[in-house]
């Protein structure tokens, strides 16, 4: 894998983002080192070292090939590294590793993008144009103010609020469980005390047979 991350981008774990550090790739008592592949609908790209050179399908320049595999893989240089190497993403800080996360998926939105689509939805079910804009205005009435599709939208206070009721509610329905379970055990434990035969009740008292054959509540009754 890394072999083709470099043969792709001229750079790998074993050198800097400038691609500085290819001489290491060199295998011990050779010359150079090179790695060629084929791409489907491109062509063939070579790329070797020592006096760094790059064959991209047609292009025989550094600079022209790197940038012609990029278009044809529809992606830049961050995205190709971090698919090709998975310790990229994760030396990466929180807040860049959010935007690349956000950039892959493609979420991109603002309150009248949202607002303008809701609107042209209503628009398709053959509903007033007067109920269009008001499904808009109601729509962007519902979104917090300045929303967009960055990474920003996970840190709103709004967004971390609802967050810290959830737990709290999660919290709450575990400690519900947990205190439910112990009173099931409780209730099960005084009925097999009330079922089990030849139980001593204190001195002077007797169980009484009678009220357990009704079903009705056991009691002590007086001793005659």
């Amino acid at each position: 894998m890394a072999a083709i991350e470099w043969a792709l981008t001229g750079r790998n774990m074993w050198t800097d983002r400038a691609g500085r550090g290819a001489g290491d790739l060199v295998t011990r008592g050779e010359k150079y080192c090179q790695v060629g592949l084929e791409m489907a609908g491109f062509g063939g790209v070579v790329r070797a070292t020592p006096s760094h050179t790059l064959t991209a399908g047609r292009y025989r320049s550094v600079q022209e090939g790197q940038a012609a595999i990029y278009h044809h893989l529809g992606t830049d240089e961050s995205l190709l590294q971090l698919v090709l190497n998975a310790g990229a993403f994760t030396g990466m800080p929180p807040a860049e590793q959010k935007a690349f996360l956000f950039s892959l998926c493609g979420v991109s939105f603002t309150a009248d993008e949202i607002a303008s689509a809701v609107a042209e939805h209503v628009r398709r079910t053959g509903a007033a144009e007067e109920l269009a804009r008001e499904a808009a205005r109601r729509s962007r009435s519902l979104m917090p103010k300045g929303i967009n599709g960055d990474p920003g939208i996970l840190e709103g206070k709004d967004v971390q609020d609802r967050i810290a009721g959830l737990e709290k509610a999660l919290a709450g329905r575990d400690a519900a469980r947990r205190d439910l379970r112990s009173l099931e055990a409780a209730i099960e434990s005084r009925r097999k005390e009330l079922e089990t035969p030849g139980r001593r009740w204190p001195p002077g008292r007797r169980y009484c047979r009678k009220a357990a054959r009704t079903r009705r509540r056991p009691t002590a009754c007086r001793s005659a």
